[in-house]
């Protein structure tokens, strides 16, 4: 996922020409469920089953943000800003453990007393993503802090609750 932010524009706040982009990549997620299943006997070749699981999983991914000043800007005097082509930077891999649930719908045909084929549903959610706050890599060109007292410009990155859905094809043996 790529958002550009006012790529081109002023900015509201300061009257400044930036370049903004923040980006989101590379996401990974690894589960561990606890599922039951119930199978609904309609006595024929086909086996439909309901489940439900709870469980955890460890999400990983890419944040990066560059924003970065025009460097033809001018104050109103008509004196070059001094913040002119600075810019904020951050590049970090954030991982969070979270909870979530899972709901599974399938129907298995048997082949066989022993293998059967079918299609499985699952749909999940798990709660959002917070990262505890921290310092940007770059703050306008230099440190992440503000003047001599020296106190750190933090950031944070919250996501709302996170879903997915997987349809898969399933080929059991049983022993």
């Amino acid at each position: 996922m790529v958002l550009k932010v006012g790529a081109g524009q002023l900015s509201k706040v300061t009257n400044e020409a930036i370049t903004a982009s923040v980006k989101f990549s590379s996401l990974t997620s690894h589960n561990f469920f606890l599922n039951a299943y119930y199978d609904l006997p309609i006595g024929t070749k086909f086996r439909p089953y309901v489940g439900a699981g709870v469980g955890r999983s460890r999400v990983s991914f890419e944040y990066s943000a560059n924003f970065t000043r025009s460097v033809n800007l001018t104050n109103d005097d008509g004196t070059r800003s001094p913040l002119a082509g600075s810019a904020t930077v951050e590049k970090e891999t954030l991982t969070e453990d979270v909870f979530g649930y899972q709901l599974i719908a399938g129907i298995d045909y048997l082949l066989s007393d022993r293998v059967s084929l079918g299609l499985k549903f699952r749909w999940a959610e798990f709660g959002e993503i917070k990262t505890d706050k921290r310092p940007w890599d770059y703050l306008r060109s230099h440190a992440s802090f503000t003047g001599p007292s020296g106190e750190p410009i933090l950031w944070e990155s919250k996501t709302d609750d996170i879903q997915f859905w997987g349809l898969s094809l399933v080929l059991k043996y049983r022993f």
